[in-house]
């Protein structure tokens, strides 16, 4: 019964949950459930606490006590090493610079859960001129003609991939656009000019190009073919995977030194 209590006390008001649930379908036209509104609002409350956060690590920091600065100093050196003995402002100046890094990251990661709820009731409508985009688009950058089952699936793909990592707003069909000047250009032996924008859904066809090299390679050597993506292994792929193969794919390298620190090399231009 106690439980009961606390959770009516806890959970948002009834005009709250009905006026989130009016605005995302008159704005986006999601129909989203009592629970998941609740959720939504839930991350979008530790968004906030986040950048509240953040504001006060970037413009109020407050000088810590000579106990936080021991208590600090021993996680510090235990994660990350020092070469030489800090200083209590260094180590104060690394625990701000800290807090801020985890604050955007607590920040990012609500925001994406709050993109993942809506993405599950986001419809997802694909026109033929997206179609015959991204048709021409791999057979201009890749010289890769795709099945029509590979565009549907590459398409829906997209869609959840820019929803995901930009936003409900990002215009996939604009982006498409830009990519085919972009190679174009590059074909025509001139300087491509794609927006930083597009770098991301960028990196995700160059991806799905290696993809489709390497799948060709299965079938010769009698491997599996390569499973489809459900829209939660989806989301959980760019959460753990994209990272890295976004890294692999601008031509980064990292390499480890005698005394166990790494060395990376990064690679800015890529898309020139």
């Amino acid at each position: 019964m106690k439980n009961e209590k606390l959770k009516a006390i806890d959970e948002p008001p009834k005009e709250v949950i009905k006026s989130m649930q009016k605005k995302c379908w008159d704005e986006m036209g999601i129909k989203l459930s009592k629970k998941d509104i609740i959720a939504a609002l839930e991350k979008a409350e530790e968004a906030e606490e986040a950048d509240k956060l953040l504001n006060r690590a970037l413009h109020s920091w407050t000088q810590l006590s000579g106990k936080e600065i021991g208590e600090f100093r021993k996680i510090y050196e235990s994660e990350y090493g020092a070469k030489k003995k800090l200083s209590d402002s260094e180590i104060g100046e690394a625990a701000r610079r800290i807090t801020i890094i985890g604050m955007i990251q607590q920040h990012d990661k609500a925001g994406a859960a709050v993109r993942a709820i809506m993405i599950k009731h986001k419809e997802i409508i694909i026109t033929d001129q997206d179609r015959e985009k991204l048709e021409k688009l791999f057979q201009l950058a890749f010289d890769v003609g795709l099945t029509k089952n590979q565009i549907e699936y590459y398409l829906k793909l997209s869609y959840w991939f820019v929803w995901y990592k930009k936003g409900l707003s990002y215009s996939l069909s604009e982006a498409l656009d830009n990519l085919l000047i972009h190679y174009d250009k590059k074909k025509r032996g001139k300087k491509g000019s794609l927006h930083v924008e597009d770098y991301d859904i960028g990196y995700f066809y160059r991806w799905l190009n290696h993809v489709i090299k390497e799948s060709a390679d299965d079938k010769e050597s009698g491997r599996k073919d390569f499973k489809e993506f459900t829209l939660n292994k989806f989301i959980n792929w760019i959460d753990k995977d994209y990272y890295s193969i976004h890294s692999f794919l601008a031509g980064n390298k990292c390499e480890q030194n005698e005394d166990g620190t790494f060395k990376m090399s990064i690679s800015l231009c890529d898309w020139d």
